[in-house]
């Protein structure tokens, strides 16, 4: 009976390194790979957070209600600063989608665009606050939504059909809206090695048109009535036998 010829200890340990290079190979491939990801994912990341931030606030800046008639509210939008720089603030009510809650959510809701800093996490974001629930007879805590984390500074611009300005009132504008809008977000980021605590301001700008702007003064045309009068006159004649005559005249109007 032949004995079964087994592996030999060099065999062995000439196969255990050739695993071990591939292994090193695919590791390093992995690596590269995913490094690579990280970089394209770090470089899209600002302009990807800013851009759906801009689609919320268009959402919502699209869908402002205008400050006048049945349950007309203000839109006002101030201009402040914090520690990071300009952080405006912009108030309204808008007829665009919110959190839903069991107790109501109505269609028209107060919404309020500010950046703050967090005194939890210490982190300045841009957040929108909702207020469902306008009619309520207990007064409701808005629901607040991040919108971008880490921003640098918040700025707003309004344009009054002439000029830019830098605060809105509809109260001082004849109760309109503004024509269009310019947000600004800056969005501080890190750059470098990491650890060495290097940060780059990288900013994006948008500018929304408002739907249902009317230049102040003549937003009081929506209500005016408007009257139409005419006027008609006719005449006619006729003969009966050969001697008589009948005539009638009649004015319509």
């Amino acid at each position: 009976m032949t004995a079964r010829r087994g592996f030999t200890l060099l065999e062995l340990l000439v196969a255990i390194a050739l695993m071990v290079i591939v292994a090193m190979s695919l590791a390093a491939s992995l690596r590269i790979g995913f490094k690579a990801r990280d970089s394209a994912e770090s470089a899209v990341e600002p302009g990807r957070t800013a851009e759906l931030a801009f689609e919320v606030v268009r959402g919502d800046l699209e869908s402002a209600s205008p400050p006048r008639g049945i349950l007309a509210g203000t839109f006002q939008g101030t201009p402040s600063t914090d520690e990071k720089g300009e952080s405006d603030d912009v108030f309204f009510y808008s007829t665009s989608a919110g959190p839903q809650h069991d107790y109501g959510t109505g269609e028209v809701k107060q919404i309020e665009i500010l950046a703050y800093t967090d005194p939890t996490t210490g982190e300045h974001m841009l957040v929108r606050r909702v207020t469902g629930n306008l009619l309520s007879e207990v007064q409701q805590e808005p629901d607040e939504e991040v919108l971008c984390r880490n921003v640098g500074a918040f700025t707003l611009m309004y344009f009054d059909g002439t000029d830019w300005v830098n605060s809105w009132d509809s109260t001082q504008y004849d109760n309109t809206l503004p024509s269009a809008i310019q947000m600004t977000i800056e969005l501080e980021r890190p750059t470098g090695a990491a650890g060495s605590g290097q940060t780059q301001v990288l900013r994006f700008t948008r500018t929304f048109q408002i739907a249902g702007y009317n230049p102040p003064g003549t937003w009081e045309m929506d209500n005016t009535d408007t009257t139409g009068t005419g006027t008609g006159t006719g005449t006619g004649t006729g003969t009966t036998g050969g001697t008589g005559t009948t005539g009638g005249a009649g004015a319509g109007r």
